[in-house]
């Protein structure tokens, strides 16, 4: 099959008669022609359909992860963004396909689309939750993964904001490097963007509860009280309430 025959309407017939491994045998007899490759409307085409049937069998995934890695790093923005929503789909499913391909997907962390690095930190965070990786490594990659606390862009910070929330829930012990971890928290919080600050304020009160005593804790959440601005001061003032709901006795206290 060669992008002059390529029939896309076909492969959507057999994609909704659930003919899927039809479907994806010739999605993947385009892909592998590498002459097919300068023709970016025809794979992004091909990468749309592959998106709607990439989990349903382990077959067609494992098939996926062998054909697609190179678009990755694609020079066109678009193809690299359908390249990570279908590796996505298989994180959501069939994470352990994508353990060696983490770096690769690492790497778009820093791409210049935003919309790439949104999708980039919801498949590692998927993959941090729920592969195995050798302890080392996962430290390394949880380090990376906190600094897009800094990304200029709202969702990409919220989104990772969300994951450590589910990491420290799930085992606080995988995150060594604190303090950078709570002056990140801190500047989140005062965020333009109102689900950020939120979010920032809901970690705070788990970072608080693994890692610092109640002493300590009340301390920096005074700190701020006193000289943040109202935007901010708002959500110490919640965090007060929500900890209050647990100790009531130690916040009265004060």
């Amino acid at each position: 099959m060669t992008s002059l025959t390529l029939d896309t309407e076909k492969i959507e017939i057999l994609i909704l008669n659930g003919h899927n491994e039809k479907a994806a045998e010739d999605i993947f007899s385009f892909v592998e022609d590498y002459s097919n490759y300068n023709n970016k409307d025809l794979i992004y085409r091909c990468f749309s359909l592959l998106n709607l049937i990439c989990d349903k069998s382990p077959s067609i995934s494992l098939r996926t992860v062998n054909y697609i890695p190179l678009f990755i790093n694609d020079t066109n923005s678009w193809i690299r963004l359908i390249t990570l929503e279908i590796l996505y789909q298989i994180s959501l499913f069939r994470p352990n396909l994508l353990l060696d391909l983490m770096s690769k997907i690492r790497g778009r962390l820093y791409d210049q689309d935003p919309t790439v690095r949104r999708l980039s930190v919801k498949i590692i965070g998927n993959l941090i939750l729920t592969i195995h990786i050798d302890l080392e490594k996962l430290q390394e990659i949880i380090e990376e993964y906190t600094e897009k606390l800094m990304d200029n862009d709202w969702k990409v910070k919220l989104n990772v904001v969300k994951t450590i929330q589910k990491i420290l829930n799930q085992d606080y012990t995988k995150i060594k490097n604190l303090e950078p971890l709570l002056s990140m928290v801190i500047i989140n919080l005062r965020d333009e963007d109102d689900d950020v600050a939120k979010a920032a304020a809901e970690l705070l009160k788990i970072h608080g509860t693994y890692f610092l005593s109640k002493e300590k804790l009340f301390y920096l959440l005074l700190n701020l009280l006193y000289n943040e601005k109202s935007r901010v001061k708002e959500l110490i003032i919640w965090l007060f309430g929500e900890i209050g709901k647990e100790k009531s006795p130690e916040i009265i206290s004060i």
